[in-house]
């Protein structure tokens, strides 16, 4: 788990008024709606300047903050593997 990628998650999410704990399922919350959440991802890889693995994310059926954090970190890893190759 990476608490900085949880930290800008959650920051995120206040600024666009949704409050939502790191354990909770973003893909049920309501006030979360699917634009809302490409627009985060779009955030993301903006932010980290990385792609993100779409298809690691939506086989899910569950998606927490921290779950999302560790998909961040895995991206910012193989991109630095890709790299140093």
């Amino acid at each position: 788990m990476n608490k900085k990628h949880s930290k800008i998650l959650i920051h995120w999410l206040k600024n666009k008024r949704i409050n939502i704990k790191d354990n909770l399922d973003l893909f049920s919350n309501e006030k979360l709606d699917s634009f809302s959440f490409i627009e985060l991802l779009v955030y993301i890889e903006k932010k980290n300047k990385i792609k993100l693995d779409h298809e690691k994310i939506f086989k899910k059926k569950k998606l927490t903050i921290l779950q999302l954090s560790s998909i961040i970190q895995e991206s910012e890893n193989s991109q630095i593997k890709k790299k140093k190759t």
